[in-house]
């Protein structure tokens, strides 16, 4: 068996598994002094916040009580991309850890870059491994949001697609709107509705499949989405200079 130590990791393969120079980039570094476990981080920081939803307090002649959403601070969102990406440069460099660790396994640095920690035993990639990785992933965030807070329901989402396995999505994992902030999730939001426009004009074959195959999408040009006024008082407005 082989064996190497970098900073806090102790690395392990089996003979015959090659150990390639890049793993070094997702171990704790020996130089990185100021790096907390991840439970001393989730312990000694705020993650999550509550935020009010605009327009959700009605108007003047229908007011209605103020609603507010837990979701998760730019740092957290920050160090959960590169949580998730941390694992998937293991599998990058061919290697899986068969879901063999838990929230003790990582720390944060300062930069809030992610590392692995403690003993880390390499094993050679396949999707059925990196699937155990997802879940035991999932697992570890989970433990870390809820150490003092609740996983707000925008990570929910989040969490959900990544437990689904190694599906091959990892591009949407990474830059998820729930990994954005409000406003960049907004403007890529209606980005995607200006191309599902186009597309339904341009191409209704593509527009048909791309509904049949994500059926929550069915009433997505409905006023089921106008959940405050703001957004109702937009879709119902009409240009006067236009016919």
């Amino acid at each position: 068996m082989a064996a190497f130590q970098v900073g806090g990791a102790v690395v392990t393969a089996d003979d015959g598994v090659e150990i390639v120079p890049r793993i070094l980039e997702f171990l704790q570094s020996p130089f990185d002094q100021r790096a907390l476990s991840a439970v001393e981080y989730a312990l000694s920081t705020v993650l999550t916040e509550l935020v009010t939803i605009p327009g959700s307090w009605g108007t003047v002649e229908n007011p209605r009580p103020t609603e507010t959403i837990s979701r998760g601070r730019p740092h957290l969102l920050v160090v959960l991309r590169r949580w998730f990406e941390c694992i998937l440069g293991v599998h990058a460099c061919g290697y899986s850890l068969r879901g063999q660790f838990n929230i003790a396994s990582f720390t944060v640095g300062a930069r809030l870059q992610v590392k692995m920690t403690g003993i880390v035993h390499l094993f050679p990639y396949s999707r059925l491994d990196g699937g155990l990785d997802y879940t035991a992933l999932v697992s570890s965030i989970e433990q870390f949001m809820t150490l003092r807070e609740l996983v707000p329901p925008h990570l929910r989402v989040w969490l959900d697609l990544i437990g689904e396995g190694v599906n091959g999505v990892e591009y949407l994992i990474r830059y998820h709107t729930s990994l954005m902030e409000p406003r960049q999730a907004f403007d890529f939001v209606l980005e995607a509705r200006n191309v599902l426009d186009q597309v339904r004009v341009l191409d209704p074959l593509v527009f048909d499949m791309i509904i049949s195959l994500h059926p929550e999408l069915a009433d997505w040009d409905t006023d089921s989405y106008c959940v405050n006024w703001y957004m109702d008082a937009a879709r119902r407005y009409a240009d006067s200079r236009t016919d």
